[in-house]
């Protein structure tokens, strides 16, 4: 054989070597999203804020997320914090909780970093199979719970096992109170986090990587999966939610969307049923205005919005918020706070600041299904820019990236790097 024909060998078995190895790696990097994964049931556990297993997978993202500085949305950001904060010294008499205010203004600017980092290849090696199978595995043990409720066992996490567990709302600590007392408390399904809509914001979060991970029947599994876990925990923030990021998903494919309205009406009906079955009447207290939840997380902060838009336009530090709140008489002394929706708390915090600071969050994550999904899991709860939630937003947005660029992805979910 010529010198040159076993050159040519020796080129060509090199490039499948080299081809190899690459294949070699790709399992690794898929076992860290995994790994990852396997962590979000438990996502809410830990010794406190900074030892949870929430920092645990913040701490990853940092690593394996390449953050870019966003210079423009810092300095916005500081802006808007620092206005904040000279409107509450001249107005209120409350001291706010600087460190604090600071965390929350540094979350916002992490967030702002890690959503305008550029794609990163890691993430398209997530197999869709595995959320899938962690959304399975919760809504197993929501049925199970909702089947042990019902005949008046309450399965539920112990307080101490969450990072909050001074919370009084924890379930535990209700049925821990309810049996000192001789009652017997009936909790909603929450498969082990703190409230429902918590589970429904993990649902959504699992939901929107398996639409955007696997195929045909694989996608519509998910979406079923996700949308009767909700309905089973009873939290209308998770069926809305996920009906909306499912219908959004294929709003471009015509045939796709006359075979899910039905569905989606179908899973809606079960879901009402479900409500008005539940033994407080939920349903109706919807209706009729009554439903604590419904006024705190919706009527309640329109009015507190509007009061700060008016009145206080650089807004004010939300650690002196609710103080100033009960002063001015908008909320009782002793109503739930208003401050369940990281967006109103970002009005609150900010004014009219939160404007562009809500634009620019939008156009960095990219607009379309992505924007979507994130200011729908900002709504979920108040601590929308803690650990927890700064992992969710940063590992989704970048999955539905990487879908994107494979051109597997509804032009929807499409998006613009903006650097």
């Amino acid at each position: 054989m010529s010198r040159r024909a076993l050159a040519s060998r020796h080129t060509a078995w090199m490039h499948i070597a080299s081809s190899g190895a690459g294949s070699l790696r790709t399992p690794r990097h898929a076992d860290y999203l995994h790994g990852a994964l396997l962590l979000v049931p438990f996502i809410q556990y830990g010794l406190n804020y900074f030892a949870s297993i929430a920092a645990l997978l913040f701490g990853w993202m940092l690593i394996r997320t390449r953050g870019h500085i966003a210079v423009g949305a810092t300095l916005l950001t500081m802006a808007a914090m620092s206005l904040s904060l000279i409107w509450g010294a001249l107005n209120i008499s409350v001291e706010p909780n600087l460190l604090r205010e600071f965390r929350i203004s540094g979350g916002l600017v992490v967030l702002f970093w890690f959503l305008s980092a550029r794609v990163q290849p890691g993430y398209r090696h997530l197999d869709g199979r595995w959320p899938l199978g962690v959304m399975m595995a919760l809504a197993i043990l929501t049925a199970v719970q909702a089947v042990a409720s019902a005949n008046g066992i309450p399965i539920v996490a112990p307080s101490w096992w969450f990072v909050n567990n001074g919370d009084v709302s924890l379930a535990d600590t209700w049925v821990t109170h309810a049996a000192e007392h001789g009652y017997q408390w009936t909790v909603r399904p929450s498969a082990g986090y703190s409230e429902p809509s918590y589970l429904g914001g993990v649902a959504l979060f699992l939901h929107f990587l398996c639409l955007h991970t696997l195929r045909g029947r694989g996608r519509l599994a998910a979406t079923v999966v996700a949308i009767s876990t909700c309905a089973m925990a009873h939290t209308a923030f998770g069926i809305l939610s996920n009906v909306l990021i499912a219908v959004l998903f294929r709003w471009g494919r015509f045939r796709g969307m006359l075979l899910l309205m039905p569905a989606a009406g179908m899973l809606l009906v079960i879901a009402l049923f479900v409500f008005a079955g539940e033994g407080s009447g939920r349903l109706a207290l919807i209706l009729s205005g009554s439903d604590t939840s419904t006024l705190i997380r919706v009527v309640q902060p329109l009015g507190v919005m509007f009061h700060v838009l008016t009145e206080a336009p650089f807004g004010m530090a939300l650690t002196v918020a609710q103080t100033y709140f009960k002063q001015i008489g908008l909320i009782g002394p002793f109503d739930d706070a208003p401050f369940h929706s990281g967006v109103f708390n970002l009005v609150y915090q900010y004014g009219w600041m939160s404007a562009p600071l809500m634009v620019l969050l939008w156009r960095t994550a990219g607009g379309g299904l992505s924007a979507i999904f994130l200011f729908l899991l900002m709504s979920q709860n108040g601590a929308a820019l803690d650990f927890d939630k700064l992992f969710m937003y940063v590992f989704a947005i970048q999955v539905a990236r990487c879908a994107r660029d494979r051109a597997d992805g509804p032009r929807l979910s499409s998006m613009r790097e903006i650097h």
